[in-house]
């Protein structure tokens, strides 16, 4: 047909193309909208990761000052860029660094730009990324089942940590990157590239952060070769693109330890490899192993508590026969995973048979624990302890006949993630980092001490506080990144050797003295208070040392004898040496609150001796 326009020319319309595609755009059907169950997919890795985000703006917000092993830790990643680039992990108490330097490295622009808060953001935002990448790899390998049931592991994990997400303390720091490695590596056993070069990257950090994570990990590298072989006959195999992706990220990951090895022979990973080989003089008994498996294996375990933190240590009651009970867990994913076989799901069996070789490892690694067995030595289980419900739950619902009962586990299993996910959430948004009393303490000693000290002068630090140091190492850190020369007794051999020096020294000492109960310090000849913060009000510490002297009195106690009634059984034994039960309750109540520290100033020189006894007794309120 042809049509006249305005201008005279005529027009060629084809009609019949018209109507045909009027008929095309009536018939075709509407896009679908997509389905909830893949949007939650889709969101799922930036949901588990909420925890960590929140964590990570917390501590920027409110700052932190860190103590303890976490000043040490400040210390190193204060050398990286420098000559004194680290090149080793942190400290053991062992005699050895763990394997390698990727928390400091990875932490130094964090602390560059924000000082110690952007250390434990750094961290925040590592747990932030591996929960993300657990997931992703859940969602790579199994589907919306095994993603549900990955989230949801990894909300109950990241309530249990709760503010120490933003905690820097190494042995924490991998919590989360191994299980992130665990299912990268399984996931790599398919053939799948980018989640091999997300296995490496994922136990690189765990493994350099705390050498306990390192027999889980080699196990699970060696199974997971095994599986790729056998898989390698049907087709399925890594790309030589990705094979070198992940071998150049190993080389860098551990180009600090390696470098090691050349420049400090015999090297910190032979000392680990000549450690390993030999077993630990005094390890963990049979109940302790036993008491150890059942807290972080059975029902309830220490990974679903919310505030676990040092909750590992078996050191109270659990519940009846705490081993079979992690048995009964155990036996759940077995069960599962044959059943799934015998119904022909293989990649769900298989997957429950590779979690249980991990659990038999980590049965084996606790029990070559150095005794006394601490919660810290095994957070690695944590993982692990997780996968076993995870292979249970996915071989499970894969060896259900219908479609809708797989969806309901799916369902549940994302509830449980939402629902512990927004919990986390909220308790991580409030983070202060770790020991932000004792930090908020060590920033106003330092501010006081400060104005005492000169920048040209080299001092000792000498630290009677509780905790490893707790304040006094986290003032030397502190001073020192202010630019004041402060070093640590001999001792501390977790510090450098720079930043170290002897007894017999020629310099001023600056001594710490906490005082949590009612003994009051003592320090050295010659010493002069240059700065003290207490938590406890004026009228409050002349309350306690008022009572604690009428307790001491009519229980007939010295002067200096430690007086200590922070437990109700101590308070019974005061009332029954002759104390008057109110005076000993409100002792206990005070010094539940009580901490006094000062700082003193000693002259150049060796360290002095102690007080004569006339200065004692006046320093005790009798003279």
């Amino acid at each position: 047909m042809a049509a006249r326009g305005t201008s005279g020319r005529t027009l060629a319309v084809d009609v019949d193309a018209h109507e045909d595609a009027a008929s095309a755009a009536v018939t075709r059907p509407a896009p679908e909208r997509p389905r909830p169950g893949a949007i939650a997919l889709r969101w799922a890795p930036l949901l588990v990761a909420l925890p960590g985000l929140a964590a990570a703006a917390s501590i920027l917000v409110q700052g932190w000052v860190p103590t303890t092993d976490q000043a040490v830790e400040v210390l190193r990643v204060a050398d990286v860029g420098t000559r004194h680039t680290p090149l080793t992990g942190p400290w053991s108490r062992f005699g050895w660094h763990h394997p390698g330097p990727l928390l400091f490295w990875v932490s130094a622009p964090g602390y560059r730009a924000f000082g110690p808060t952007g250390l434990a953001a750094t961290v925040a935002l590592v747990h932030a990324a591996s929960a993300a990448g657990a997931v992703v790899a859940a969602r790579r390998i199994g589907g919306a089942v095994l993603t549900a049931l990955v989230a949801a592991v990894v909300g109950v994990m990241s309530l249990a940590m709760g503010d120490w997400l933003a905690d820097p303390w190494n042995p924490y720091v991998g919590t989360l990157a191994l299980l992130a490695a665990l299912l990268c590596a399984w996931g790599a056993s398919r053939g799948d590239g980018w989640l091999l070069a997300g296995a490496v990257v994922a136990a690189s950090w765990a493994v350099q952060a705390h050498f306990a994570y390192a027999a889980v990990v080699a196990v699970a590298a060696v199974w997971c070769t095994a599986a790729y072989l056998i898989r390698r006959r049907s087709g399925r195999r890594l790309g030589g693109r990705a094979l070198a992706v992940a071998v150049a990220i190993g080389v860098l990951c551990w180009s600090g330890p390696l470098w090691d090895e050349v420049a400090s022979p015999p090297g910190n990973l032979r000392d680990l490899a000549a450690y390993s080989r030999q077993a630990p003089e005094d390890l963990v008994d049979g109940d302790t192993v036993r008491e150890a498996v059942g807290r972080h294996f059975g029902v309830p375990a220490v990974w679903m508590a919310p505030g676990a933190r040092y909750a590992g240590n078996p050191d109270g009651p659990v519940g009846p026969q705490p081993a079979l009970r992690a048995l009964a867990v155990l036996a759940l994913a077995v069960v599962a995973g044959a059943w799934a076989w015998r119904r022909g799901r293989r990649e769900p069996a298989r997957f429950a048979a590779y979690v249980v070789a991990l659990v038999a490892t980590s049965v084996a690694a606790v029990a070559r624990t150095p005794a006394p067995f601490v919660s810290y030595l095994a957070m690695w289980t944590w993982a692990v302890a997780a996968l076993v419900w995870v292979a249970a739950g996915w071989a499970g619902a894969s060896a259900l006949r219908t479609d809708r009962g797989r969806r309901v586990v799916a369902g549940v299993a994302a509830a449980v993630a939402v629902a512990t996910t927004a919990l986390a959430t909220a308790v991580a948004a409030t983070a202060e980092g770790p020991f932000a009393a004792e930090g908020r303490v060590t920033e106003a000693l330092s501010v006081r001490t400060r104005d005492e000290l000169g920048r040209g002068s080299v001092y000792r630090l000498v630290a009677s506080d509780p905790g490893f140091g707790l304040v006094g190492v986290g003032l030397a850190a502190d001073l020192r990144r202010r630019g004041y020369d402060v070093r640590m007794a001999s001792w501390m051999t977790a510090l450098e050797e720079r930043e170290r020096i002897d007894d017999d020294a020629a310099v001023a000492t600056l001594v710490v003295l906490t005082v949590s109960g009612t003994v009051p310090p003592v320090p050295l000849e010659g010493a002069r208070l240059i700065a003290s913060r207490d938590t406890l009000s004026g009228e409050d510490r002349a309350e306690l040392d008022r009572r604690a002297r009428a307790v001491r009195a009519a229980a007939g106690m010295a002067c200096l004898d430690e007086l200590d009634l922070r437990t109700g059984i101590a308070v019974d034994d005061a009332v029954a040496d002759g104390a008057d039960r109110g005076d000993a309750a409100r002792v206990a109540e005070l010094q539940r609150l009580a901490a006094r520290t000062e700082v003193w100033l000693v002259p150049p020189g060796p360290l002095g001796r102690p007080l004569d006894e006339a200065a004692i007794a006046a320093a005790c309120g009798v003279a």
